[in-house]
């Protein structure tokens, strides 16, 4: 179970809008009693800035969690990662809370879970032309990690336009630290698309970065029981993959540096590999079995893959690489590559490439009229 945070401020029930972990305390850190036999403080982690009516404040806290044999450092740094993760998660910065975009007219949203959100596009049967074969397709889309609603929204926006619901299925670093949580959270997701309300629907898959680690984790389940999955797979219509992180250790350690804290980079990219190599039993080799899976995706849906030459997390080789195989195994690919870009961040960079190459690739699946356009 992940520690549980707790402020040592009474007159502050909780930490609002943590904005970054130090390891280093104030000159003159508050005084505190938090050691006893129920507690353990952990080392470098006692103190956490937050804002609180608008001003930033150092504020002292402690890791909850049962105490029994003298942890070593290792499980230390992993705990201190952990809680810098927790932080995080809270934090105005890169919030990693379930990224609701801005409603656009005539939208509405559904939760069906804490993590996954269902937006039904209501203007859809008056803006847009009639769908290919009378039924609205569904976009399942594994934003990336720290996706902000702002940020988001401009992709939903992008499916709203040519008549998709979108469902909104996102993630946390817990489900990827420990995959066992993923595979189950996966299960859970494929779950919900065999739902009465989604059963019918085509389906188009986009996922960004990480995000396509997620589905990774729903085909393991369909490649286990392909025949009870069998329904949903021949339903899937589409794949798009934009930004995928390379399923090496050093790749997967820079991508969380980056996400989590930029500023310590390289100390979380350390850490990260040290948690990955400590527990390679339970972390690294079921990442890589998902790896292997996504490899011999058994969909046969046509893709398309958008990725650059300079990004640091993803190596365009590798990708390459798979999308030969692919196509040797009778999958339609097209992709779109930059020689400079942004790591989920083709859109901003290159809008009217992205925009038409998606646009076109949409037009191919035969799930949106030609009229319908983004």
């Amino acid at each position: 179970m992940p520690p549980k945070i707790i402020p040592l401020r009474q007159d502050l029930p909780a930490l609002p809008h943590l904005l970054r972990f130090t390891a280093q305390p104030p000159k003159d850190p508050p005084r505190s009693s938090v050691n006893n036999h129920h507690t353990t403080l952990l080392p470098y982690s006692r103190f956490c800035y937050c804002v609180t009516d608008g001003t930033e404040r150092l504020l002292p806290c402690r890791v909850e969690q049962k105490t029994g044999q003298p942890s070593d450092m290792l499980t230390h740094s992993l705990k201190k990662v952990w809680l810098a993760y927790s932080i995080r998660t809270l934090g105005t910065a890169v919030s990693m809370a379930p990224s609701r975009p801005s409603m656009v007219s005539g939208v509405t949203a559904h939760k069906i879970s804490k993590s996954m959100t269902f937006y039904v596009n209501g203007s859809a049967a008056t803006h847009v032309p009639q769908q290919v074969g009378g039924v609205r397709p569904l976009l399942l889309l594994f934003p990336w990690l720290g996706a902000r609603p702002k940020a988001l929204n401009k992709y939903c926006e992008l499916y709203f336009r040519v008549g998709f619901d979108v469902l909104v299925v996102e993630s946390d670093l817990s489900k990827f630290l420990w995959p066992s949580w993923g595979l189950h959270y996966g299960a859970k997701v494929l779950d919900v698309l065999q739902d009465d309300r989604f059963v019918s629907r085509p389906l188009v898959v986009h996922a960004f970065s990480i995000g396509g680690y997620m589905f990774a984790q729903m085909l393991t389940h369909i490649s286990r029981d392909p025949q009870h999955y069998r329904g949903l797979t021949e339903r899937v219509k589409g794949q798009v993959y934009d930004s995928l992180v390379d399923g090496s250790v050093e790749r997967i350690a820079v991508g969380l540096g980056k996400s989590m804290f930029p500023n310590l980079e390289g100390l979380v990219r350390l850490l990260s590999l040290l948690y990955f190599g400590a527990l390679k039993r339970h972390t690294l080799d079921k990442l890589h079995s998902a790896v292997d899976e996504f490899w011999n995706n058994p969909l046969r849906a046509p893709c398309l893959f958008f990725y650059s030459e300079d990004d640091p997390l993803c190596d365009p080789r590798k990708l390459e690489e798979l999308m030969e195989l692919w196509k040797t195994r009778g999958t339609a690919v097209q992709c779109r590559k930059w020689k400079e870009s942004i790591h989920a961040g083709h859109l901003r960079q290159h809008p009217h490439e992205y925009l038409s190459t998606l646009e076109h690739f949409l037009c191919t699946l035969n799930l949106v009229p030609l009229k319908a356009k983004m």
